[in-house]
């Protein structure tokens, strides 16, 4: 089989991840045997590219050929005054050591976090945008008298000019890097398929019989959401527009006489988020408004009976997300102030309602700016009434539940 690209010259190493062997340069001509194997091609000034080939067992040459993007970049200088104690600090872009301090970088145009390290002290963090021509400044501003490389350099690292490229898009940073990359990035779009329950139910010895309560688990529904930070400059850097939504999958409820009724079931969320660093993770504080929104063919079953939710809410929520290792751990809380419970609590006398919400999952890179995501959500909603005896409907109060499994996927950059 022959490997080629374009441009050509560029390494050409196959194998997965971390066991990948470099074999030769582009045109590459060699053998391999019958099957799946994967390549990744990488030349100074050009995005890697890595993908999966298929050599079929047969006499003839097998040809395959990548077009490379040319990786746009631009210059981070780091200042240190004259005599100042932070000179040899280690500069380090997206979790990568790329040299000392001062100095000037070679980065890929974008958003990037640049941390400044002396052991012992605390580390200075700055959150960039880096154009094409005019350089990014950062002033070092760490005061230490002696330091120690506390951050394992890639010995691999190409070094020219005391300057170090580095590739965002996970050459040599790895899946940590990718991993830092979606909590920093500028937009976010995640899609997948979230799997929904919910439990309902009235509390209260004086019940009247026309109280149905409600249980599903596992109902399909689709699932979007976005992240927006459109300034990559200053405060408002972290500033970031949010939202999300979720609509159930053909669900078919039943009664309790075995009688079906179709269901309407969907629920969104739109709003606000300000994101910063503390500590080495990602910290979010928002509001959002939101709404859910449960509903039953009135024909199949009376209005006054049915088990609908038409919560109207304003979301308040704290929100973080860590690196480990290769993956990232991330999770949530909020209180939900309602304004509308909807129609089931119409019904009755003196009806008020509250809310809480959480949320906790995985995130793992699977490939530049892609990740796959896991995750739990569960909102829990709290009514209380004054019913009196002789109302249409009696219960002291009702409860709630509401939950997700989402799987998906997370596009960002």
């Amino acid at each position: 089989m022959v490997i080629d690209s374009s441009p050509r010259g560029a390494t050409v190493a196959i194998g997965a991840e971390g066991e990948a062997e470099e074999v030769g340069t582009t045109p590459y001509r060699g053998r391999l045997p019958a099957g799946e194997h994967v390549v990744t091609l990488s030349k100074r000034g050009y995005r890697s590219h890595t993908t999966t080939i298929r050599v079929r067992k047969q006499r003839r040459v097998q040809r395959f050929k990548v077009q490379l993007s040319e990786l746009v970049t631009g210059t981070v200088v780091v200042d240190v005054p004259a005599g100042s104690a932070a000179v040899g600090a280690d500069v380090v872009v997206d979790g990568e050591a790329v040299g000392t301090a001062p100095g000037e970088f070679e980065v890929e145009v974008g958003p990037h976090v640049v941390e400044i390290v002396v052991r012992g002290q605390p580390k200075q963090e700055e959150w960039i945008e880096v154009t094409e021509g005019e350089p990014t400044r950062i002033a070092a501003a760490i005061a230490a008298r002696t330091r120690e490389a506390d951050i394992d350099v890639d010995a691999h690292a190409d070094k020219a000019g005391g300057k170090r490229r580095t590739d965002r898009d996970g050459g040599r940073g790895g899946a940590a890097a990718r991993s830092r990359g979606a909590a920093r990035a500028q937009w976010l779009a995640e899609a997948g398929m979230t799997f929904a329950g919910r439990h309902f139910g009235y509390g209260g010895a004086m019940q009247t019989p026309n109280l149905r309560p409600y249980d599903a688990d596992f109902v399909p529904a689709v699932h979007v959401a976005v992240e927006l930070y459109p300034v990559g400059r200053g405060f408002l850097r972290g500033l970031g527009a949010v939202g999300r939504y979720d609509r159930a999958i053909a669900v078919t409820s039943e009664t309790s006489e075995g009688v079906p009724v179709d269901t309407a079931w969907t629920q969104f969320a739109a709003g606000a988020r300000y994101r910063t660093r503390v500590s080495g993770a990602t910290v979010g504080v928002g509001a959002a408004y939101g709404q859910i929104d449960v509903s039953f063919d009135p024909a199949a079953l009376p209005a006054d009976e049915a088990p609908s939710a038409g919560y109207k809410f304003v979301e308040f929520a704290v929100d973080g997300r860590a690196d480990v290792g290769g993956v990232a751990l991330f999770g949530g809380v909020a209180g939900l102030w309602v304004v509308d419970a909807g129609p089931t609590a119409a019904r009755f006398r003196g009806a008020s309602a509250f809310g809480a919400a959480a949320h906790a999952g995985v995130a793992v890179p699977v490939a530049p700016h892609l990740e796959a995501r896991a995750s739990v959500r569960y909102d829990r909603f709290a009514l209380t009434f004054a019913a009196e005896p002789g109302d249409t409907h009696v219960a002291d109060g009702a409860t709630d539940h509401l939950y997700g499994l989402l799987l998906g996927a997370a596009f960002y950059y």
